[in-house]
């Protein structure tokens, strides 16, 4: 029977020679937007457990930190906390 590919005579099966891959893991917060978008990642669910909790004045206490009223409303519809008194 005649082969159609060639192995090397020590091998059954020819694999290519592994290659060493190298990893990174990059670990944000270096850079002050970074910074700044990990403290509203922290409050932010900070926020969402006062809400779930029924910690109403906890939350809008937390709320008073958030710069931006359009930021201030989404939070609230997100959190479903609208029409809840402060």
């Amino acid at each position: 029977m005649k082969s159609d590919f060639k192995y090397p005579s020590n091998s059954l099966y020819y694999s290519a020679p592994s290659k060493m891959i190298e990893t990174h893991v990059y670990v944000p917060g270096k850079n002050d937007v970074e910074i700044q978008h990990l403290s509203e990642h922290e409050t932010l669910q900070i926020l969402q457990r006062h809400a779930l909790n029924g910690k109403h004045e906890e939350f809008f206490e937390l709320l008073k930190t958030i710069d931006g009223e359009d930021k201030k409303r989404d939070i609230i519809e997100l959190c479903n906390m609208q029409g809840v008194n402060e």
